[in-house]
């Protein structure tokens, strides 16, 4: 289900199951600000947000599908806000700290977050409201 409620608000829901994730990739590609953004940037955007909506399926939803999980883009000149929302626990606290810490060695776990981390011009984690937001400069 898509549903536009501005001209710069883009939303989508997803059943928590993998399958759902190939429905990323058409979603953004149908959302008009984002042709602008330099292939690399576009790729990195995509990946961050799959990691994300991926995260919450898995280990926010644990693959439920009876729960869903919404990705909310606001689109603005300079940035997109993006927001991931599930129906889990949230993030354990600290886990965000101690993923920013992390080095190529003892990276293992939390793939996701790293590359969201690296990639993004911001990241910030809610526990009380349950939602992973990121946002990303558009790159002229």
């Amino acid at each position: 289900m898509l549903t536009i409620q501005s001209q710069n608000i883009w939303n989508i829901f997803f059943q928590s199951s993998l399958e759902e994730l190939n429905r990323i990739n058409p979603f953004l590609e149908n959302i008009p600000p984002l042709k602008r953004l330099k292939e690399d940037r576009f790729y990195f955007l995509r990946l961050c947000i799959s990691e994300a909506v991926s995260n919450a399926m898995i280990h926010g939803n644990m693959l439920d599908k009876t729960k869903t999980v919404s990705l909310n883009l606001l689109v603005e000149t300079k940035h997109c806000i993006i927001t991931v929302t599930d129906d889990g626990n949230g993030l354990p606290f600290g886990q965000l700290e101690s993923v920013k810490v992390l080095t190529p060695s003892k990276e293992i776990g939390n793939r996701g977050l790293r590359i969201i981390l690296d990639t993004m011009e911001s990241v910030s984690i809610s526990k009380t409201e349950k939602k992973f937001s990121i946002v990303m400069k558009f790159i002229g």
